[in-house]
């Protein structure tokens, strides 16, 4: 059975970034490749266990911070080529603020939206 997205997806400006923040290690920015109101997907180098340690991530645009510790749950990670993953993560609970604060970045970094 497949479940119908309930947020629209856009493909933002390659400025754009995921900033993983691990309890253990220094962050990792990753490139984000689709993002929405409800989640986003990213493709990384290195193992699943070397970025699964986080369950909080940020976002940025340019080098700037625009959403802080967004909580997150892994829904995919899988290979695509010898060393780089691509990663499907769902936000959690996002309070109102926050959400305020995706929407704007989705607003600030979109380019498209996926599939037209």
């Amino acid at each position: 059975m497949i479940r119908k997205r309930r947020s629209v997806r856009y493909y933002p400006c390659k400025n754009s970034l995921l900033v993983i923040s691990p309890y253990t290690h220094s962050e990792r920015r990753v490139q984000i490749l689709d993002i929405s109101e409800g989640g986003c997907a990213c493709i990384y180098e290195g193992t699943r266990e070397e970025i699964n340690e986080s369950g909080l991530l940020s976002l940025m645009a340019d080098e700037i911070p625009c959403v802080e510790k967004i909580n997150y749950a892994t829904k995919s990670d899988f290979s695509f080529s010898r060393s780089h993953r691509r990663k499907g993560v769902e936000f959690r609970w996002l309070g109102s603020f926050t959400k305020n604060q995706v929407k704007g970045f989705i607003s600030k970094t979109a380019i498209c939206r996926v599939g037209g």
